[in-house]
């Protein structure tokens, strides 16, 4: 056993990163994630060592799944419930930056809506998707009955030496929180998967030789030119000899970051897929380890709960985590999404503004006048607006047909939104009594900011020739 490291237990933990739309656009990659979630249930019927699967936080794979397979439904419910398919607490993956607060209330409340329909919604707080962290996430999360929170972008090694530490919010809320260490959600996928699955020695090489045998095909017609190279002889081989060397070097790169002995080994990484090797792997990696740890087929909640059982004298850190990356931090904050493709972040400005500040607050009132209150409007026009919220497709940083789907589903929002605006403002208008006015006609002005108002306006009055 090395006696400087101790005794470790790792927490390995099958997972994906799914963006939405990013590489390809949301239906091309919605076809994908329709091929990724039917392995993955079919790996559950044929596997039962195969114990969980973490769906990266979110749960609109969830509705964009069903509506291509709707028959799944109750399969996926018992998944859920079984704790094997780990779903939510967000509704997609947002950059809190790039959006209004009221928008990361509501996307957490449609995750949990969406996720509590199939079963337990998964209370992790597994962040890494974000580029940074706004300075309330630990007061939202504990509002939501979160009490660890996990990311790397925007903390760096001079304000958290070790991966472990104390996030305190400026209300005061204090959160346990982890930088997850070195390749922070991918350590399993390059150092250990890759080896044992194509023998590939290099762990950090992303090239593939093109006499690999794999049988490369690249579609050439003009509109398909982007897509990446397939193949069309894939092999499904396992390689044991490697796993040991790989271990080794799996622990030895994160050796200097852990304070207590449970480490996340994950086994995912971007638009990642399920593989029934796994369950071979993690028994591999047990008799590697000897009399030096434990590994287990874990989930992001019981690595949680046990980090939090060790807690000790970490470090608390303050204020909004837009740190610069550091020496032996895991990535760059990448902070110039926030200024790229400014027509999205304008576009979600003005659809923020229509639901939040004039659509659902009308609404409200003119509920109070005895008005139907248009629940159903309300949630859709929302739902248009944070599909919109996604990091990737926020930040703006796709292929062109990102912008365009992303600006059709703002215009959905705010017609919807205008509707409502505009049959909430009637219902109030029916309620005015305009006889002691003694006037033919009377103009209606609505504030809906929380305060007085005297600024000079401009309208379009149509008078009566009569």
């Amino acid at each position: 056993m090395n006696a400087d490291r101790g005794k470790v237990d790792l927490h390995f933990i099958s997972n994906t990163h799914w963006d939405r739309e990013w590489r390809y656009s949301m239906q091309r990659t919605r076809h994908m994630l329709v091929d990724m979630l039917d392995m993955l249930f079919d790996i559950f019927e044929k596997e039962p060592g195969f114990k969980s699967f973490h769906m990266d936080s979110q749960s609109i794979p969830l509705t964009d799944y069903l509506e291509i397979r709707p028959e799944m439904e109750e399969r996926i419910k018992g998944y859920v419930r079984e704790g094997r398919f780990l779903v939510g607490p967000w509704f997609c993956l947002p950059d809190e930056y790039l959006v209004g607060g009221e928008s990361l209330i509501r996307n957490l409340l449609l995750g949990h809506k969406i996720a509590n329909k199939f079963g337990p919604v998964s209370k992790t707080g597994y962040s890494p998707f974000g580029w940074g962290q706004i300075s309330q996430m630990p007061q939202i999360y504990r509002g939501f009955g979160i009490d660890m929170i996990s990311f790397y972008r925007g903390v760096n090694t001079l304000d958290a030496p070790k991966s472990e530490f104390v996030w305190e919010g400026p209300d005061g809320t204090r959160i346990f929180a982890s930088r997850l260490a070195r390749r922070p959600r991918y350590n399993v996928w390059y150092i250990l998967q890759r080896p044992a699955y194509w023998n590939e020695q290099n762990v950090d090489n992303r090239r593939l030789d093109w006499n690999s045998g794999l049988g490369q095909l690249k579609f050439i017609t003009e509109g398909m030119e982007y897509l990446d190279y397939q193949y069309i002889h894939p092999t499904f081989d396992y390689f044991p000899e490697t796993v040991p060397e790989r271990v080794s070097q799996a622990l030895k790169e994160q050796d200097r970051d852990w304070a207590q002995p449970h480490r996340f080994w994950s086994a995912g990484h971007d638009t990642s897929t399920p593989d029934i090797r796994e369950v071979r792997m993690i028994e591999d990696i047990r008799k590697a380890l000897g009399e030096d740890g434990t590994v287990s087929h874990s989930t992001v909640r019981e690595w949680q709960d046990a980090v939090t059982a060790c807690a000790g004298d970490w470090p608390v850190v303050t204020g909004e985590m837009r740190h610069a990356a550091t020496e032996g931090s895991s990535s760059d904050l990448i902070g110039w999404v926030t200024s790229s493709r400014m027509q999205i972040k304008q576009a979600n400005f003005a659809a923020e503004r229509d639901i939040t500040f004039y659509a659902e607050p009308m609404a409200v009132f003119a509920g109070f006048l005895g008005a139907e209150y248009p629940q159903g409007f309300v949630d859709l026009a929302y739902n248009w607006l944070l599909q919109n919220h996604g990091h990737d497709s926020i930040a703006g940083c796709g292929r062109d047909i990102l912008e365009n789907d992303a600006m059709n589903r703002f215009s959905q929002s705010r017609e919807i939104s205008g509707c409502v605006l505009g049959k909430a403002m009637t219902d109030i208008a029916a309620t005015v009594d305009f006889k002691p006015l003694d006037a033919e006609l009377a103009l209606i002005v609505y504030n809906p900011a929380p305060f007085a108002r005297t600024e000079v306006m401009e309208v379009i009055l149509e008078i009566p020739d009569c």
